[in-house]
């Protein structure tokens, strides 16, 4: 990371991570994802960009992190003197900033596009669910298609669904029934599982194993 002071603020060097402060430069590439949607994101087939509909992008997902960027100093100096100081941001961790986007995730609010109407009315953005002309507000996260359930069966998205699953029924992970489930329950299957075991080898020259046996559960998704 090249820091700079404000009085010393350079031109924008592509591809080069500077402070994220006013009048910094932000990673050129950021801003060349943000300028150019993507293709297969709905907003391509709008003919406009989330910017002009009043809801920029990328200043949202910088925005978490410039609000958590930290000034950390050391002193230097003769006999723990603080002769000179150096100054530098650091980043927040990892986990905080997914921690954060995450619950932007499912706090996320679904719009709809409403095109004008009129000549000098611009094409903006409303809450879909409201019938009221509510706009988003600038810090939410906004989608207009709902993602595929693939806890249910759907051909048109390839999606087998989880009914029939095997689970775990005291796993908190994503293999647990309670989340693999999706909140349908789950049904219990008792079997008696045989295998060889305590194998010998035996001169000259066979193999000679007792069988094993035991009662063990399973449990699938209903």
């Amino acid at each position: 990371m090249e820091c700079y002071s404000k009085a010393l603020d350079p031109p924008c060097q592509p591809f080069s991570w500077v402070l994220l402060a006013p009048h910094s430069c932000v990673l050129e590439g950021t801003r060349l994802q943000s300028s150019q949607p993507q293709e297969g994101d709905p907003f391509c087939n709008l003919q406009v960009s989330p910017e002009s509909l009043g809801w920029p992008q990328c200043p949202k997902l910088l925005a978490v992190l410039e609000d958590r960027m930290k000034l950390e100093c050391k002193c230097h100096g003769v006999s723990g003197s603080c002769t000179t100081k150096t100054c530098w941001t650091t980043l927040p961790k990892f986990r905080e900033v997914g921690q954060l986007l995450k619950e932007k995730y499912n706090a996320a609010v679904q719009v709809e596009v409403v095109r004008a109407s009129r000549l000098r009315q611009p094409t903006f953005l409303r809450i879909k669910q409201l019938r009221s002309y509510q706009k988003p507000m600038e810090t939410d996260l906004v989608y207009i298609e709902k993602s595929p359930n693939y806890c249910e069966e759907d051909a048109a998205t390839g999606s087998v669904g989880t009914q029939g699953r095997l689970c775990n029924r005291t796993s908190p992970g994503a293999d647990g029934c309670d989340t693999m489930c999706c909140g349908r329950g789950y049904n219990t299957h008792q079997y008696t599982k045989v295998w060889q075991c305590n194998c010998k080898f035996h001169w000259c020259c066979f193999v000679k194993c007792n069988t094993c046996s035991e009662r063990t559960e399973v449990f699938t998704c209903k």
